[in-house]
């Protein structure tokens, strides 16, 4: 099978400008332009045979392009409800313009998650999801560089850190209202930080541990206390029962995003 590699040229959405309840939404959009480069690294290696977009077959049996990506991962009941999908189409066409272009047009349209099954051809729990795409895009690194023509990889990269951002805002709510109960701390002495990237524009909010540290601490010793058993915290959610459930599943998939 011919491999089109079809760019994607990243551009920042900035979480700053998000409203709270569309940051998972976003963050659904990035993480299929991330599998997206996991299918173009599966198909380069494996041709028919590949694993992540079994049913996602493209004109002339060809390499699908993103939108036809989109329509084949998605489940029939959420595709049968999208919005105007050949406006999408108008606006992406079959290649793919700039990130911010696309999640957008994604999010008006209606896009908000995909479908393990239709994936993957086996349902996938969500946490694994990104792991499998990015076991391929390791896989191809070391087997099989020439499966990442184009700097599929660094591409990759940026798109999952955008996810990174959007996943941060999206926690930051139940992170702060886990926090402040657990270690029974006021909102008045819960400092926030913005976080930024080297690799993408824009930031994200997270808790000051140190800052909050210094807030709360009534000795230089307990400041230092708790300057180590705040990000233990942090470092610990994916697993902390006291925490709720969908925090510990975005914590996990947060940590394990990594390329």
């Amino acid at each position: 099978m011919r491999l089109t590699v079809i760019l994607i040229s990243i551009l920042a959405v900035s979480a700053n400008n998000l409203v709270s309840a569309d940051f998972s939404t976003y963050a659904h959009c990035y993480e299929a332009i991330y599998l997206y480069y996991g299918y173009l690294a599966d198909t380069a290696m494996n041709g028919p045979d590949e694993k992540l977009g079994q049913q996602c077959r493209g004109s002339d049996n060809n390499v699908c392009t993103f939108l036809q990506f989109l329509r084949n991962t998605m489940s029939a009941y959420r595709a049968a409800r999208l919005g105007d999908l050949q406006e999408l189409g108008d606006r992406i066409g079959d290649t793919i313009y700039g990130q911010d272009v696309l999640v957008n047009a994604m999010f008006e349209s209606g896009y908000d998650d995909y479908d393990s099954v239709r994936m993957f051809g086996r349902k996938v729990p969500h946490t694994r999801v990104l792991e499998f795409a990015t076991d391929i895009l390791m896989d191809a690194r070391d087997k099989c560089p020439a499966a990442l023509a184009g700097g599929i990889l660094a591409k990759a990269k940026e798109a999952l850190l955008h996810t990174e951002f959007l996943r941060a805002e999206d926690t930051l709510s139940d992170k702060k209202a886990s926090f402040q109960s657990i270690f029974s701390i006021s909102g008045s002495d819960l400092k926030l930080d913005d976080v930024f990237s080297d690799q993408i524009p824009g930031s994200y909010k997270d808790i000051d541990w140190k800052g909050t540290a210094s807030n709360v601490g009534k000795t230089p010793e307990e400041v230092k206390d708790l300057e180590d058993r705040f990000p233990d915290f942090a470092n610990n959610l994916n697993r902390d029962l006291r925490v709720p459930k969908e925090l510990r599943l975005h914590t996990y998939i947060l940590q394990r995003i990594r390329v």
